[in-house]
């Protein structure tokens, strides 16, 4: 009783018993049959978990959903070429800068 214990998501999400290629942005893992499916609980925490977990999960959740789904079928987003993505690690692990060129998509498409 009353000891702290601290744990990092970034390395529980980096670890290759657990994840398949963990260093690699592999979104498929997350789709229904993908490699993440029988993951054990709390192999994967980006709210983190207990007590301190983020209040605001679902709401997180659900806006990156919207906002994505809103950019992604207007625009086609593409990385500037010889641009590198480094992290910054803050409050958050996240990308430093990230240009990215936007081209409209057709209507049709």
């Amino acid at each position: 009783p009353g000891t702290a214990i601290l744990f990092s998501p970034y390395i529980i999400h980096h670890r290759p018993d657990l994840f398949a290629e963990p260093e690699r942005f592999l979104p498929d893992r997350w789709a229904a049959g993908g490699s993440a499916a029988g993951l054990p609980p709390g192999a994967c925490v980006p709210f983190g978990v207990g007590a301190r977990k983020c209040i605001g999960d679902d709401f997180a959740t659900t806006e990156a959903v919207l906002a994505l789904a809103s950019i992604a079928g207007r625009w086609r987003l593409r990385s500037v070429p010889g641009v590198p993505v480094r992290p910054a690690a803050e409050q958050i692990l996240h990308p430093e800068r990230m240009p990215m060129r936007l081209h409209r998509r057709s209507p049709q498409s």
